[in-house]
């Protein structure tokens, strides 16, 4: 019978668990698994010693539109910093802080809706159309004109309400650039930096009711 001295025994990895794999038969970082792994839903688990563990289609869906999501959120900050600051922006940079502002400016509308002053145009605009419509709707009648006087000191307060809120938000500046460079507005240019915050207040309301009469 033939005896060796020499021979070799494996007793596996150290720190490796019974049943689970963690490369061959070595640990693999996540940077060091293959594309196609990683396309098959393998991530990291910082939680749970460094393992590699297997996520649902579903939920790698999940994860890549929310942060595809929060990617486009944060753009669209970027570019209002930018616009408000009077950085130099992009054709899209400027679409994005525009409709971010004129959003707010929307925001302040609803909340002017809930004042009292709101309410009581809002009273006396709802009577003059009751007595227009009384006057078969005779649009060259005094019932008519009240309509478009109270329409006009509805929308001008509402642009008066609106134009605080935005001056206190964004600044002067930014207001002036938002006036002058936005399609929203019908009067580009006829607010300056020599302007005061009344006469910005006063210019802005006028515009917003050129801009939302009906």
């Amino acid at each position: 019978m033939e005896t060796y001295n020499d021979w070799l025994a494996h007793h596996g990895i150290l720190g490796q668990k019974w049943g689970k794999r963690n490369g061959p038969p070595y640990p693999l970082n996540e940077e060091d698994h293959s594309a196609s792994e990683k396309k098959a839903g393998y991530k990291k688990s910082l939680d749970s010693g460094g393992e590699i563990t297997k996520i649902s289609r579903r939920e790698r869906k999940k994860a890549e539109k929310e942060q595809k999501r929060l990617q486009k959120e944060q753009e669209k900050k970027e570019s209002l910093r930018k616009f408000v600051s009077g950085e130099e922006v992009t054709r899209k940079e400027l679409d994005q802080a525009q409709n971010q502002m004129f959003d707010k400016e929307s925001d302040y509308a609803d909340e002017f809706e809930n004042t009292a002053k709101a309410k009581w145009l809002s009273e006396q605009w709802t009577k003059a159309w009751e007595d227009f419509e009384n006057s078969d709707y005779d649009y060259e009648s005094k019932e008519y004109e009240k309509v478009l006087e109270f329409e006009r000191q509805y929308l001008i307060a509402e642009g008066e309400y609106a134009a605080k809120g935005m001056l206190d938000y964004f600044g002067k500046e930014a207001i002036i650039r938002y006036q002058t460079e936005t399609p929203y507005y019908t009067r580009k240019g006829f607010m300056t930096d020599k302007d005061t915050i009344e006469e910005i207040i006063k210019k802005y309301a006028e515009d917003y009711y050129y801009t939302h009469r009906e």
